[in-house]
């Protein structure tokens, strides 16, 4: 049913990014116009601001942002930068970063990444080609077209008694 009301409604403003050029055409993101409050639900990264791809997320880019539920992240970025998404709390699914071949220390530290099951692919979370953590498993099995393992990822698992990695390492 059409609510003659919500033609009145204010609409939420699309979030202005705010970026560095890293090389011709090429920038990183480290924050956004506004205030941490300001973002509330997805979070949608673009993979083009002005004309210029987005290859990276600085560090701290969206430090403590609570409201952020879900982030969706271009195959453009290869770099996520240390405490990008660090105390995003409520942050439970990272979706797209297929291409991301470096993340930085604590950069999803405090968000509900690590507690959503759905996120861990046989016992493994991956963030892009980046393996993040591990379960409680016994056999882990590093998938083809993995970069980088993160500090301490096997460091929680007390069950571990076998670890096969792929020759993309």
């Amino acid at each position: 049913m059409f609510n003659f009301f919500n033609l009145f409604k204010k609409q939420p403003k699309p979030l202005k990014f705010k970026y560095v050029e890293l090389v011709q055409n090429e920038i990183e993101i480290y924050g956004f116009k506004g205030n941490k409050k300001s973002i509330n639900g997805e979070l949608e990264i673009p993979s083009e601001i002005d004309g210029k791809t987005v290859t990276g997320i600085s560090d701290y880019a969206f430090y403590s942002c609570k409201g952020i539920t879900k982030v969706t992240i271009p195959n453009t970025v290869k770099k996520i930068g240390e405490g990008a998404f660090n105390t995003c709390v409520s942050l439970s699914v990272i979706q797209g970063a297929e291409n991301v071949s470096f993340i930085g220390e604590n950069a999803f530290e405090n968000t509900k990444i690590y507690q959503n099951n759905d996120n861990y692919e046989n016992g493994v979370l991956y963030v892009g080609k980046y393996l993040l953590s591990t379960q409680d498993v016994e056999k882990i099995i590093v998938k083809n077209g993995t970069t980088f393992i993160k500090s301490y990822a096997f460091y929680e698992n007390k069950k571990i008694t076998e670890t096969w990695f792929s020759k993309s390492l």
